[in-house]
């Protein structure tokens, strides 16, 4: 019962942390980067994400770095207020000297945080994370974001991979289906003023009905879980008529 009360409080001492110092996390950069050309050495390709302190109090910020997967030629280096950190730093407050600083930001202020991954002129796959906590709680972590990047013949292969995911039939009446693919994850319908009316997890060889749907336009928004929209296209629905 002790442990149960000292479990209650310590969640309520943490929601009670987060309603007093609000700081909002948002990738101002895109997600999903793809670099054909690499024959530049010194190629750096770059994810950028805002901090924004609503809070009424002065904000310290740790950062975490994850590589979750890359070539092993790759380089990533984190920027941030104070400093420029070398490939081999994971956190601006960790155990490493020069890394106890935490971010400073004052209310109403935003500060940027990028990640910078250098290919160095090799072709390949990148898949990486940020995410943020207060210094004097980094076990609670406020928000993450996570990047991916492909370069050189991969990148091509992504592009011409997502060409070729098509909805059918198009026009369609009771049902429509996606070509097979390992990139969707999620199906949106989207309406002709932007709302999101339906949502179905993608299935190979499934069948997603519309047949309650009026006639109409409307927009199929495919989703991967990790860099989100990938492609959109447009749907007419027809009434079905005897």
């Amino acid at each position: 019962m002790k442990q149960f009360l000292l479990f209650l409080f310590f969640l309520g001492s943490i929601y009670s942390l987060d309603a007093q110092r609000l700081v909002k996390v948002e990738a101002i950069s895109d997600r999903d980067i793809l670099v054909e050309d690499i024959s530049d050495i010194s190629l750096e390709i770059e994810f950028t994400v805002r901090l924004t302190n609503l809070s009424h109090d002065t904000l310290l910020i740790k950062w975490d770095k994850k590589v979750y997967s890359q070539p092993a030629d790759w380089l990533t280096q984190v920027n941030d207020d104070n400093g420029i950190y070398l490939p081999n730093v994971h956190t601006n407050f960790g155990p490493i000297p020069g890394t106890d600083i935490p971010l400073s930001i004052l209310p109403g202020q935003s500060t940027e945080i990028s990640m910078h991954v250098l290919p160095l002129g090799t072709e390949g796959e990148g898949w990486y994370e940020l995410s943020f906590s207060y210094a004097d709680a980094p076990g609670y972590i406020l928000e993450s974001v996570d990047f991916r990047t492909s370069t050189g013949a991969t990148a091509s292969e992504y592009t011409n991979s997502k060409a070729e995911i098509l909805v059918y039939p198009n026009p369609a009446t009771f049902y429509f289906e996606v070509t097979p693919n390992n990139l969707v994850d999620e199906i949106d319908i989207i309406n002709i003023v932007g709302g999101k009316i339906r949502s179905f997890p993608y299935e190979h060889g499934q069948r997603y009905s519309i047949a309650n749907l009026p006639s109409g336009i409307y927009l199929v928004s495919l989703v991967n879980a990790k860099t989100g929209v990938i492609k959109t296209i447009r749907l007419v629905k027809r009434t079905f008529r005897t």
